[in-house]
């Protein structure tokens, strides 16, 4: 079966440019342990921006809804699931500068979360062709943050 699903993820970075990654669990059926951004499905009748805030706090417990959301990026991409499911997405990412280093609180989705700077970033992709350590790398760049 193929699934064509619409993302929203978003770019947490605190005032020393750290950035809140989480780690899906295992149990899960797409992409098991594999480390992200707060990220989801665009709920029906939900506009991305709604999207977006709902996702960061259902993910991590942290209420974005006072901060400025800024459209950074969007991509598009394939993988197959453990099922065998062929799932097409198309991600947008919204960046948000956050005014201190709030508690993180994790869904049952994810069991582990860091905010890393973009060196440690490093350490958690061995593959420098992931997705997510070249959209990070990429952002910081465009947006000046580096």
């Amino acid at each position: 079966m193929i699934i064509i699903k619409k993302n929203v993820a978003c770019l947490l970075i605190n005032p020393d440019k750290k950035f809140l990654l989480i780690q899906r669990a295992p149990k899960d059926d797409s992409l098991p342990g594999f480390w992200e951004l707060p990220s989801g499905g665009i709920d029906d009748g939900e506009d991305m921006q709604t999207s977006v805030i709902r996702e960061v706090r259902e993910e991590s417990g942290i209420d974005i809804s006072s901060y400025n959301i800024k459209l950074v990026d969007s991509e598009s991409y394939s993988f197959t699931k453990e099922n065998g499911d062929i799932k097409n997405v198309t991600e947008t990412t919204y960046l948000v500068s956050l005014e201190n280093t709030p508690e993180v609180i994790l869904s049952e989705e994810h069991i582990n979360y860091q905010w890393a700077s973009l060196l440690e970033l490093e350490d958690v992709f061995e593959n420098k062709e992931d997705l997510i350590y070249k959209r990070i790398n990429r952002i910081f760049k465009q947006e000046n943050l580096e």
